[in-house]
């Protein structure tokens, strides 16, 4: 399974857990959902900046191996990416808290100091693209303003067939490298 997990992403689910768990009345249904995620997880392993050099980031064909990579999309926004962050224009910030490749998504909390949706979480699918020259891959925000991370694991995923419309309606945002 390719899956990289960050290494606060477990010190958040458990404390994520420990806060909600205890309330309402599906104490045990959310129990067992939690804990399969947070086994999930940490079968998972973690990274830190330090395996960036090695096996981690092969996996990643969006870093490519290396630390940080920086892409336009075809509507001139610009994005700052490493193994931790996915940055769009500077403005937002979603702080990752895991990559799947086997099924091409990530999921992040969007940062506090972002402009909307402080706090929530986001789930990206990616897709790479053949024939489009400059543009390799695309993504799409399939959800970005959860405000728990368990639903983002239920969700359906983009239609990658149809990526013109793929997108709840709408195209993947086509990604190109910059120098």
């Amino acid at each position: 399974m390719k899956t990289l997990v960050n290494n606060h992403s477990l010190d958040f689910m458990k404390k994520y857990t420990r806060g909600v768990l205890l309330t309402g009345r599906f104490f045990w249904t959310k129990s067992l959902m939690y804990s399969c995620i947070l086994i999930l997880l940490s079968s998972c392993g973690s990274i830190n900046d330090s395996q960036l050099e090695g096996d981690a980031t092969n996996e990643n064909w969006i870093l490519n191996g290396e630390k940080s990579v920086t892409y336009e999309d075809d509507y001139g926004s610009h994005y700052t990416i490493t193994a931790t962050n996915w940055i769009q224009d500077s403005q937002n910030t979603y702080n990752i808290i895991l990559w799947n490749f086997d099924d091409n998504y990530l999921l992040a909390q969007n940062d506090t100091s972002n402009i909307d949706e402080k706090g929530l979480y986001t789930r990206i699918d990616f897709m790479k693209f053949e024939g489009m020259e400059l543009y390799t891959w695309g993504y799409c925000l399939t959800e970005y303003a959860a405000e728990l991370i368990d639903g983002l694991l239920l969700l359906t995923s983009p239609d990658r067939e149809h990526p013109k419309t793929g997108c709840n309606g709408f195209p993947f945002s086509r990604m190109m490298r910059v120098y």
